[in-house]
């Protein structure tokens, strides 16, 4: 299994809807990319005060890393690009992805 670890710095003015619509266009790359088994996201809860500005991210659960690589050319995954970087901060760091 690979995990695709997606942090996002979302601009100040984000609103519920547009947190709505951001969630609903990831999970449903569900069952649309061969080997996406899972997706989660969400805005940061956490207590700790170790955010560094990241307001909302996401998790993506591959079968391996062919099925990761797929997805990153994938036709449905360049849909939801836009819209991401739509939410994003006007700030050269408001993405952060990781592959564990």
């Amino acid at each position: 299994m690979v995990c695709h670890i997606v942090l996002l710095k979302c601009k100040s003015a984000i609103t519920e809807q547009e947190t709505l619509q951001l969630e609903s266009a990831l999970v449903s790359l569900e069952g649309k990319i061969p080997g996406l088994r899972q997706v989660i996201f969400n805005k940061n809860i956490s207590p700790e005060g170790k955010q560094q500005g990241f307001t909302h991210g996401f998790y993506m659960m591959f079968e391996n890393l062919a099925a990761r690589d797929v997805y990153l050319t994938h036709p449905e995954h360049q849909q939801v690009k836009p819209f991401i970087r739509q939410v994003l901060a006007d700030e050269p760091e408001a993405i952060l992805v990781i592959d564990l």
